[in-house]
């Protein structure tokens, strides 16, 4: 009867569910195995495992019970361990990938969430937007109609009076200021860019803005006046909220310090009387830069200020 090969013997753990990668089982076979196929290099006279080949195992010094001992060793460890580790590394792996699926999935359906909150927050701003402006019609409306029926009562000349002071056209034309000044918080002007008969805007204010980080959305984007040869118009784009437009202006400061950029400036969008001032306001800037290079000059709150070069460059956020 032959024997069982005494390597055996060392192979005290088999393989477990709970523990499917077990170091102190893993180490036994790795020894076991070590051990029959040493012996099997010392028996057919070979130097390293690579040459057990069939011939050399064939050699008259290699017994038949030899050859059935290595061969019912070797059986019993892939019957008992590698067959069992292998089964349970596949489900190992089938259970990772069914979990990472299940991680996917939910990061699929958070994604979707972000998303449709983000819709909802953009639908509810409008909503108010819209509602704000409603009211405000409605409010001015109202006021009108209080003003005419309270004028009947006065005398004709101070009837006169109220009447021109307070006239529908005047009135309309207040709150239509009012109404351009909000809308116009979310234009910003660029002024500077040079202007051709085949540019394509948007991605000439895209470039602009790129240089100080900025990749917002735009809605609208035309070039402002009267074209002339000698003459490069200011564009006009808008955005989708006052609040992203103030933080491009917030940053426009830092064109100056951008190779290429440095007679590009970007401003908010004015009405025509305070782009009159402003252009007066910066008339007045260049000229004391040329007379007075010594300083420092800047526009801040509508007013033109000075300071020394030695006092390092302020903070010029918004400003110019």
């Amino acid at each position: 009867m032959i024997r069982d090969h005494p390597c055996l013997l060392g192979l005290t753990d088999y393989a477990d569910y709970s523990d499917p990668f077990n170091a102190r089982h893993a180490e036994q076979v790795q020894r076991a195995m070590s051990t029959i196929l040493t012996e099997m290099c010392v028996s057919t006279g070979v130097g390293s495992f690579d040459h057990l080949t069939p011939d050399n195992l064939n050699k008259r010094t290699v017994t038949k019970e030899k050859l059935c001992q290595w061969l019912g060793a070797f059986v019993h460890m892939m019957n008992r361990f590698a067959n069992p580790h292998l089964q349970m590394a596949v489900e190992r792996l089938e259970q990772i990938s069914t979990e990472l699926l299940a991680e996917e999935k939910k990061v699929i359906e958070h994604q979707s969430t972000v998303i449709e909150l983000q819709a909802k927050v953009i639908e509810k701003r409008d909503e108010e937007l819209s509602f704000l402006k409603t009211a405000v019609q409605r409010e001015v409306k109202s006021v009108q109609g209080v003003v005419q029926t309270e004028m009947k009562s006065y005398s004709s000349a101070l009837s006169k009076t109220c009447a021109a002071a307070l006239a529908p056209k005047k009135i309309r034309a207040a709150v239509k200021t009012v109404s351009d000044k909000e809308d116009r918080t979310r234009n910003v002007i660029i002024y500077g860019l040079e202007e051709c008969s085949e540019e394509i805007l948007e991605d000439e204010v895209c470039k602009v803005l790129a240089t100080i980080e900025e990749k917002p959305v735009i809605t609208d984007c035309c070039r402002v006046g009267i074209k002339k040869p000698d003459r490069k118009r200011p564009i006009k784009f808008t955005l989708r909220s006052s609040d992203m437009a103030n933080q491009i202006l917030s940053k426009a400061k830092l064109l100056r310090t951008k190779e290429g950029y440095s007679n590009i400036y970007i401003s908010p969008d004015r009405t025509v009387d305070e782009r009159r001032a402003f252009k007066k306001l910066w008339e007045e800037l260049q000229l004391k830069r040329k007379t007075d290079s010594g300083k420092v000059h800047y526009i801040k709150n509508n007013k033109i200020v000075s300071s020394d070069k030695t006092q390092g460059v302020p903070d010029l956020s918004g400003n110019i």
